[in-house]
């Protein structure tokens, strides 16, 4: 499904503003929700919704799209829009994501798009990544773990060992609630003491796995279960 952005227009020369709508109409991401013809009505609009296109024009009577620029706290994308090359420079000092020179054609307005919408996809993975860990109380704090850092957990009577890429860490919890907070798609469990990352998942015997270079048992009981979720995972490295 295409995301759609909300797109706004801060243009002062109508020829400028009618080709801007005839671009923005021609591209299914773009929602073209306010025209301003001055910066000053456009800074309100932005302020409250941040998280918004805008086609900015530099050079306009009275608040310049620099200066509108400068008043702002949590900044928008915005393509810079001018006939003015010598304020490229002023423009990606406030991190822009594309200044077109006019006249511009379609495609190298496209292209501009292209860019945004590139820098919106990373951001929002960026943050999905960020957002993929667990918090586990360890002695008197507690720690944040990245899930891409787990190898294994390691049952151990009433804690639990948790083994990551850089250390080891002891929490006293179970089995049954780690793994309410862990995809199921990326971790099992496959004896009663171990549960692994099938990321980090190297070899598999008879009645074995490696982790990296951790030799783990596999329980009969959970043998079953593991190899179907290995071959529907499409772990291939094994």
């Amino acid at each position: 499904m295409t995301e759609v952005i909300r797109t706004i227009i801060v243009e002062d020369e109508p020829p400028a503003r009618m080709k801007l709508v005839s671009f923005i109409t021609r591209c299914p991401e773009l929602d073209m929700v306010h025209i301003f013809s001055d910066a000053t009505s456009a800074l309100a609009y932005i302020k409250e919704n941040p998280d918004c296109l805008v086609f900015l024009d530099v050079h306009m009577e009275g608040l310049s799209g620099i200066q509108m620029l400068e008043q702002l706290i949590k900044l928008p994308k915005v393509i810079i829009t001018s006939a003015y090359e010598e304020y490229a420079l002023k423009g990606f000092e406030y991190n822009v994501s594309d200044y077109l020179l006019k006249p511009y054609s379609f495609d190298r307005f496209r292209r501009g798009v292209d860019k945004v919408l590139r820098e919106i996809k990373m951001e929002k993975r960026d943050e999905k990544e960020e957002e993929s860990y667990i918090l586990v109380k360890t002695e008197h704090r507690l720690e944040k773990i990245a899930l891409s850092s787990i190898l294994y957990v390691e049952g151990m009577k009433d804690y639990l060992r948790i083994h990551t890429t850089s250390k080891k860490i002891m929490t006293l919890r179970n089995f049954s609630s780690l793994t309410t907070e862990l995809p199921a798609d990326q971790f099992i469990r496959i004896h009663k003491s171990y549960l692994i990352a099938l990321t980090y998942l190297s070899a598999i015997g008879k009645d074995w796995v490696m982790i990296g270079d951790c030799r783990i048992p596999i329980g009969r009981s959970y043998k079953e279960d593991f190899l179907r979720q290995v071959r529907d995972s499409g772990v291939s490295s094994v």
